[in-house]
C-alpha cells in the first residue's frame, strides 16, 4: 500500500509525490462513482415500483368492468343472453420487483485502541465496507476507520454482498489479513459466519450476520 499524508477529503499539494496524487485521484473518483451508481439504483427502483402499482390499478379495473358485465347479462332473457368478455391481450403484464439483496454485518471489536466498539455495516453489490487507517468519508460513515492501529493498511480490506453472501475480502494490505488465526489470500473472498474473528494489524474483529 502507497503511505500517504492524506485523507481523499484534502486537497493535493506541492509536497505529494506524483504516486500519492495518483492514488488520491483513484480513491476519490471510486467514491464518487459508488455515490452515482447508488442514486442510479434508487431512482430506478422508484420507477419500477410506481409502474407496478398502475399495472395493478389497470388490472382490477379491467377485472371489475369484466365481471360487472357478465353478472348484467346473466339477468337477461335466456334466449338473448350473449356473455360479452373483454380482450385482455393487450392489458400490460405485471412487472415484479426483485428484491433488494443486502444484508447487517455488527462489528464488536474484540482487542486493540478500539476495544469495546461496535459497527453496523450493510455492504451491497456494488457499495462495499471499508476497513483500513484511512480517514476518508467512506470509511468513516459506511465502514471502519482504524487510523491509531499502525498496523493496519490505509485500505486493508471490505466487507461485500458478493452473489448473495456477505463475505470479507483482504485488499493486498501490507500485514495481511487473518481468519480464525489462518492468513486469507489477498483479493479472495471469504463467506462469512456468525462468530468468526477477522484480525487486521492489532484490531481484532467479531462478526454477527444479522
Amino acid at each position: 500500500a502507497i503511505s500517504v499524508p492524506y485523507t481523499v477529503d484534502d486537497e493535493p499539494t506541492d509536497s505529494w509525490t506524483i504516486e500519492q496524487v495518483m492514488n488520491w485521484w483513484l480513491s476519490r473518483a471510486h467514491g464518487e462513482s459508488d455515490a452515482a451508481y447508488e442514486q442510479i439504483v434508487e431512482s430506478l427502483t422508484k420507477q419500477l415500483e410506481s409502474g407496478k402499482e398502475s399495472l395493478i390499478n389497470d388490472h382490477k379495473t379491467v377485472a371489475n368492468m369484466f365481471e360487472g358485465k357478465t353478472n348484467s347479462n346473466e339477468n337477461n332473457d335466456p334466449q338473448t343472453n350473449v356473455v360479452q368478455t373483454v380482450d385482455e391481450s393487450n392489458a400490460k403484464p405485471e412487472v415484479k420487483v426483485a428484491p433488494k439483496q443486502e444484508g447487517t454485518i455488527l462489528i464488536e471489536i474484540q482487542t486493540g485502541d478500539y476495544e469495546g466498539q461496535t459497527y453496523n455495516l450493510h455492504p451491497k453489490a456494488r457499495s462495499h465496507a471499508w476497513v483500513g487507517r484511512s480517514q476518508g468519508k467512506k470509511f468513516r460513515e459506511k465502514g471502519i476507520s482504524l487510523p491509531k492501529d499502525l498496523e493496519v493498511s490505509t485500505t486493508h480490506g471490505r466487507f461485500e454482498l458478493l452473489r448473495n453472501q456477505l463475505v470479507y475480502v483482504d485488499t493486498g494490505s501490507t500485514n495481511g489479513s487473518r481468519i480464525a488465526d489462518l492468513d486469507i489470500e489477498p483479493n479472495s473472498p471469504v463467506v462469512l459466519e456468525s462468530g468468526m474473528l477477522v484480525t487486521v494489524g492489532q484490531t481484532v474483529m467479531r462478526v454477527t450476520l444479522l
